[in-house]
């Protein structure tokens, strides 16, 4: 007879019992003691990490949502308690976002090296070979130089570029005819008009080189085609930065197909953009060098198969932005920075941003200003009257001055600068309060990507969370932008107020007359004057919109209510504003 099995008796961590696996035991009682550290590990770790509450209202398919919400419906809603919690947390596009709503600790953020990375909707195969400065991945090197590269190319524009810009936006024979066809919608006109005015700042304006007219000139007979092809490269680029997709020419198996992708981004080819952009912009940028480098004393070789920056010889004024690119390029070369980085693929990246920047916020303030002046016909007045005065006031100075250089910088033309307080003032202030309303550049350059682990404060946010920057809070602060407290509708909501008399002061003159002067509060004079959207300053956007309203005006324009059921306000009183815009168009008064 056998002996019965051995038991073993064993004495586990929390009970006593019996078995024969005494393997299995004792695994099991350290997978329960490893389970347990794990849990007061993440217990403690969930008690340091210190984050803001959320709000399930907060909730963002895409940019467009953003875009549509009419940027203040974001803002105005927390308002109440924006001293009390200045930052909480929402949803966009189905990941956790942080929104830091204080007006106050944005300006102390938006320069955090953590958050210098901008969100985009774009594939990651996409971002990774784009080097600008809004659609690029966290592996473009240099970010800070090249954002201060570009900020500095912006700055250095001689005023006489834009005034140039404008006689040609509204010359009916040249870019003014572009608003005039009939054949075209309204919006549709005024997209190829603004696709043309950047095209000419940072690519043509009133280059010497496009001065000459010879045959071989392939910029000349093929400059309509570029501006076309640019159009189509901006809007691709649009869509995938804001949708995550592009549009591109129909494709007859891809459209059958299409149902049985779940991520259209399947069918937009990213590398087909990019290199569409190159070979667009690459054969300008090497006639420009090839122009240039005929145009040496010394002579030399037109040949550069490395495109190598340093074959461009500087030139004394740089007419556009193209040129004022690599211009600065050499001026911080001689100051010692380093820019060996620099390539034509970077300025090529950086100038498609811009042209998507441009034509964005253009857009927009274009179509409030021209929808404004259509509906109170006595503000249009008032800036027809100064624009005309402002125009015939240069006239004069021309004609004193008929062989200075035409760089030169003449009174009339100093008088488009803000610092210039009693020149132009209603059209001044318009565009200042449309500036105002519109948020220029919001949202693509408020919504950030963290770089790292960091904290906005004492609030934590981890690697690759994105940070919305709400800037309409400070552009509809109460505390900042009086509104009307008597009328009970618009009480402590300064962004449902148009009125521009917010930054026109009366200033006695003698004891019976007063003559009004621009006033900016210091804190708007440094907005428009030292922020920018991304890359793209707001007082680029203030210039090109003083300049389009002075010669649009100052020539006869006329911005008209196309909707005969809506009147216009012949009354002096504010607008109480609405983001259903009526239709306008422009016309002509000969």
């Amino acid at each position: 007879m056998e002996p019965p099995p051995r038991l073993y008796t064993y004495k586990g961590l929390f009970t006593e019992s019996r078995s024969l696996d005494l393997t299995l035991k004792i695994l099991s009682t350290i997978l329960s003691f490893l389970i347990f550290l794990f849990l007061i590990a993440w217990r403690i770790s969930r008690k340091h990490n210190n984050k803001s509450p959320i709000d399930k209202r907060l909730n963002f398919n895409n940019f467009n949502d953003l875009c549509q919400s009419g940027a203040f419906c974001l803002t105005s809603s927390f308002a109440s308690r924006r001293s009390k919690f200045p930052l909480i947390r929402g949803y966009f596009n189905s990941r956790e976002i942080l929104l830091v709503e204080d007006w106050k600790v944005i300006t102390l953020y938006d320069k955090f090296s953590l958050l210098n990375l901008h969100y985009s909707l774009a594939p990651k195969s996409f971002r990774r070979k784009w080097y600008g400065l809004m659609i690029a991945d966290d592996t473009l090197q240099f970010r800070s130089e090249l954002h201060e590269l570009v900020l500095l190319a912006f700055n250095s524009l001689p005023i006489m570029m834009f005034a140039h810009i404008g006689q040609l936006g509204a010359d009916p024979l040249l870019l003014g005819s572009i608003l005039l066809n009939d054949c075209a919608t309204f919006e549709e006109r005024l997209d190829k008009w603004i696709c043309n005015v950047y095209s000419e700042v940072f690519f043509f304006g009133p280059s010497e080189v496009f001065s000459e007219t010879v045959s071989n000139n392939i910029l000349s007979p093929d400059k309509e085609k570029f501006i076309l092809n640019l159009r189509e490269c901006v809007r691709s680029l649009e869509l995938l930065h804001t949708q995550g997709y592009c549009a591109q020419k129909p494709n007859f198996f891809k459209t059958i197909l299409q149902p049985f992708y779940f991520n259209t981004t399947l069918l937009c080819d990213t590398d087909e953009i990019i290199a569409t952009v190159h070979n667009l912009i690459n054969p300008l940028i090497h006639y420009y060098l090839d122009k240039l480098l005929c145009n040496e004393e010394t002579g030399g070789s037109t040949n550069n198969p490395n495109n190598d920056l340093e074959y461009l010889q500087r030139r004394k004024m740089p007419t556009n932005l193209l040129l004022q690119l690599i211009n600065t390029y050499h001026f911080l070369k001689e100051e010692g920075s380093p820019n060996e980085f620099l390539t034509l693929t970077h300025i090529i990246h950086l100038l498609s941003e811009c042209c998507l920047l441009v034509r964005y916020t253009l857009s927009k303030t274009l179509k409030v200003l021209l929808t404004v002046l259509a509906i109170k016909p006595k503000w249009q007045n008032n800036v027809r009257r100064e624009c005309k005065q402002f125009l015939d006031m240069q006239h004069n100075h021309q004609k004193i001055q008929k062989f200075a250089s035409p760089y030169d910088h003449f009174p009339s033309h100093l008088c488009m600068s803000l610092e210039h307080t009693k020149c132009m003032v209603w059209t001044k202030a318009i565009i200042q309060e449309t500036l105002r309303l519109c948020i220029p550049g919001w949202p693509f350059g408020c919504l950030r990507q963290a770089l790292r682990d960091g904290q906005i404060l004492e609030q934590d946010f981890d690697e690759g969370e994105l940070v919305l920057f709400d800037e309409p809070s400070y552009y509809s602060d109460p505390e900042l932008w009086s509104a009307d407290e008597d009328t009970e509708l618009t009480k402590n909501q300064p962004h449902r107020i148009f009125d521009p008399n917010r930054f026109i002061d009366q200033v006695p003159t003698t004891e019976d007359s007063r003559i009004a002067e621009l006033s900016l509060p210091v804190h708007w004079a440094r907005n428009i004057l030292q922020r920018y959207a991304v890359c793209v300053p707001h007082k680029f956007t203030y210039l090109i919109l003083t300049t389009t309203l002075v010669h649009l005006f100052g020539t006869d324009w006329e911005s008209y209510l196309t909707d005969e059921q809506i009147e216009p306000d012949y009354s002096d009183g504010l607008l109480i504003w609405s983001n259903n815009l009526p239709k306008v168009d422009l016309r002509i008064n000969y």
